[in-house]
């Protein structure tokens, strides 16, 4: 239902760029998945009808917009963007519900920045052994760091799914999926912010050894937007930092 989605948005000349778990929902009438938010969709310059860019440069942004783990590493970079960049946030979606967690670290958000446009989507089988090779191979493509090695279309992406679903090894539905990716999860996330090196790594070293998943963010900007997109189970905040305080 996803692929279709990004069919008719891309099929308008439109790259959606916000695609994550929280912009799709499923309708309790008809069960189908449907995408939320367009609100930072952008226009690519050239395109045919069946939704594919006419030329790599289309796109142009320079403006850093989407969500941290799962923007493509052409959104982290700022750079002329296709339609391929929401097959990578499409991808990084799969390796969440599958998984429980994020490909990329989360701990530090340079890290993620980083590993984001150089380290590869490590194989979902790591953590997921059970899951089918066609599902893993759909997740290992669209996550590609080069647009060019993605699926080059939306109608592409389809077919390839239409043709996992026949050797999906999940037996017992999303109920199974979302109890195993709970099992997967580490410890409870919390978000520490402190404009100290030394308190943040006290924070991070003594919440870790006590089993927690620590997020640290350098300033009230960044922990904000990490609080609404991950919604920790504890946020820990310095009330005297530059430019936006924990107060």
């Amino acid at each position: 239902d996803v692929a279709r989605g990004l069919a008719a948005i891309h099929k308008q000349g439109a790259v959606h760029l916000d695609i994550k778990p929280s912009n799709i929902i499923v309708t309790h009438a008809e069960g189908m998945a449907k995408i939320l938010d367009l609100g930072i969709a952008r226009k690519v310059g050239n395109w045919n009808r069946r939704g594919q860019p006419l030329s790599a440069t289309d796109g142009e942004t320079r403006e850093f917009c989407g969500t941290l783990g799962f923007m493509s590493p052409e959104q982290v970079k700022c750079l002329p963007l296709t339609f391929t960049s929401d097959f990578y946030s499409l991808g990084v979606t799969l390796y969440d519900l599958a998984t429980g967690r994020l490909p990329h670290s989360i701990t530090a958000m340079r890290n993620m920045l980083v590993e984001t446009m150089e380290v590869e989507v490590p194989d979902v089988r790591e953590l997921r052994s059970e899951l089918g090779e066609k599902t893993a191979r759909i997740i290992a493509r669209c996550t590609r760091i080069h647009p060019a090695d993605r699926f080059s279309s939306a109608a592409e992406l389809l077919d390839a799914i239409v043709e996992a679903k026949t050797s999906l090894k999940l037996e017992g539905g999303p109920g199974r999926l979302a109890a195993a990716a709970r099992r997967q999860a580490q410890g409870p996330l919390v978000v520490s912010a402190d404009d100290d090196p030394d308190v943040s790594l006290f924070i991070k070293d003594s919440l870790e050894s006590v089993g927690y998943q620590v997020l640290t963010c350098e300033d009230g900007f960044t922990a904000l937007g990490a609080i609404r997109e991950q919604r920790p189970a504890l946020a820990v905040l310095d009330i005297d930092m530059p430019g936006m305080s924990g107060i």
